[in-house]
């Protein structure tokens, strides 16, 4: 005796305009790729006719970090994606040279606060700049004592 499974044929038909169970952007480009906003750093580049989702910035990649001493020079084919640029943190897809309001230039030094420039260009308090007893904090100086009672 022989067992049976039976799978029920796809109704789904790519190519119909509607993103059916089965399809996805992979499988059927044609039906799944209509998307209504763009989110943070997704991976897509925004196109024509499309839009950053709410609250959030059509980011112009035009510079690329190449040089070894930091410099942002152009790209040749620069692309558009989305971030939350001017919210005060280096978020993804945001860099020095994309988002500066966001994003420190490495290696440059504010008060006791250093650029750090892994994974992305954020200020990272350094106790080294300070002197002994005292440690880095929000960028200033402060004696141990003093900030811990």
């Amino acid at each position: 005796m022989q067992t049976c499974y039976c799978i029920k044929p796809s109704t789904s038909s790519c190519g119909n305009g509607a993103c059916e169970s089965g399809e996805n952007v992979n499988n059927c480009p044609a039906d799944c790729n209509t998307i209504s906003c763009i989110g943070v750093n997704e991976g897509r580049e925004v196109k024509s006719g499309q839009s950053c989702c709410a609250g959030l910035t059509p980011l112009v990649e035009k510079y690329s970090q190449l040089t070894d001493n930091w410099t942002c020079l152009p790209m040749s084919n620069s692309r558009t994606l989305c971030a939350k640029c001017g919210n005060g943190i280096c978020g993804p897809g945001e860099s020095y040279c994309s988002c500066p309001q966001d994003c420190c230039t490495p290696g440059t030094v504010s008060g006791c606060k250093v650029c750090q420039t892994n994974p992305s260009q954020v200020w990272k308090d350094d106790n080294s700049r300070c002197l002994n007893g005292q440690i880095c904090k929000d960028g200033a100086c402060v004696f141990v004592k003093q900030y811990f009672g």
